[in-house]
């Protein structure tokens, strides 16, 4: 897969390096992680939220057609095989992804670009981050070394998943920067909800960036890709995608008005969530699965004089 990126410089002084990458000290790193954990938990638990009310009502919409499936041991005896099929399609899936690596995810990448001001940061970046995986039906994963995040998640329950990685940046000179991360990504979920007690999941990739060690980012990017629910009885009802981070959080470049003394840190994370909702059986009888992969091979920055007004 080949993508071909524009970059046209904001009026060069040719020569003149006016984005660096800053090693950042102990503290500031802890502190950059511990700020990033209390924005992702609060976003994600607003993501929640959003579609935890919908679901709800449809729920109990279709109440009703639980209540018959309920009164009839035969339809009873048929979701019971159904089931059973789903859990060996769900262990088909999982087996088949552990044996996939980077899947669907581009290799080789063009671009042209102005001399001047225009640079390329590459791995290793300065910090990565993930969710824990308490559960075991959860796999995330993070690396600054490689610049690859991946979020998994199966079962049913409430769980959601994230993973970051980010550099430190900074300016000698006032700069208007502009930082697009060349970052194609790849997602699918599948659900199965034999009797139709509520599935859903969502997921999406965004960019954040942070001023010096400010607990609350002055850039905030995001775009949901997916956000599916199901209450009604189905057997693996799936879709997927993949597309670059650049064109989900349209328009893909972020600019960011740099000052000289100032650190800038821009993280690049992806995120996956699931929930089933608990009717007469167990949550484990509607499951969900749901992945997101993306890789940060690189990101391009390209700086000039800020804009002059007057």
């Amino acid at each position: 897969m080949t993508t071909e990126t524009n970059m046209t410089n904001f009026a060069n002084i040719a020569g003149e390096n006016r984005v660096t990458r800053v090693p950042p000290s102990e503290k500031l790193l802890a502190t950059s992680i511990s700020h990033l954990k209390q924005k992702i938990t609060a976003k994600l638990k607003g993501e929640y939220a959003s579609f935890e009310q919908n679901a709800q009502h449809l729920a109990k919409a279709f109440s009703p057609i639980r209540t018959l499936i309920e009164q009839d041991p035969h339809a009873v005896a048929s979701l019971d095989v159904l089931y059973k099929l789903a859990k060996k399609d769900q262990r088909r899936r999982i087996q088949a992804d552990k044996q996939l690596i980077d899947p669907g995810l581009a290799t080789t990448f063009t671009f042209t670009a102005n001399p001047g001001s225009f640079s390329v940061i590459a791995p290793p970046y300065d910090v990565q981050w993930t969710t824990p995986d308490s559960p075991k039906s959860a796999v995330t994963r993070a690396s600054k070394d490689t610049g690859e995040l991946y979020c998994q998640l199966i079962s049913g329950g409430r769980y959601d998943r994230a993973a970051a990685v980010g550099v430190f940046l900074s300016s000698p000179v006032r700069s208007l920067v502009r930082f697009s991360p060349v970052a194609p990504f790849s997602w699918s979920w599948e659900l199965w909800n034999q009797y139709g007690q509520g599935t859903s999941t969502k997921g999406g990739v965004g960019v954040m960036a942070y001023l010096n060690a400010d607990s609350k980012p002055f850039l905030d990017k995001q775009a949901i890709l997916w956000n599916e629910s199901r209450v009604n009885p189905s057997l693996g009802e799936k879709d997927f995608g993949g597309s670059w981070i650049s064109a989900a959080l349209f328009p893909g470049t972020v600019s960011i008005l740099m000052e000289p003394g100032n650190t800038y840190l821009v993280w690049v994370w992806c995120w996956v969530m699931r929930h089933t909702w608990v009717w007469r059986y167990t949550p484990e009888l509607g499951t969900v699965y749901a992945k997101i992969g993306c890789s940060v091979p690189f990101i391009v920055v390209d700086s000039g004089p800020p804009p002059h007004i007057g």
